[in-house]
């Protein structure tokens, strides 16, 4: 009885022998926590999407507005070629 108790412990201590020394915060670890959990995750993602919808709603009722410019110019004094120089 004692040995079935005794072995899943000395397991326990022997692999915290090998793992690095790292102490970390409340922080880190719910961090950690929030990320792996997918439910949270899913919440996330709806937020952001609901978030977003509503500026896409706004959109279709704001007008559409285009603008386009040209320039051009014309040398009417230029020495090139065909104007024989006058």
């Amino acid at each position: 009885m004692a040995n079935m108790i005794l072995r899943p412990a000395l397991v326990v201590m022997g692999m915290t022998l090998f793992l690095p020394a790292h102490a970390a915060d409340i922080t880190e670890i719910l961090q950690q926590a929030l990320e792996s959990d997918a439910v949270y995750q899913e919440a996330v993602s709806a937020n952001l999407a609901v978030q977003e919808a509503e500026p896409l709603a706004r959109a279709v009722l704001l007008p559409d507005v285009n603008l386009q410019a040209n320039t051009s110019a014309n040398d009417l004094h230029g020495s090139g070629a065909g104007t024989g120089g006058y």
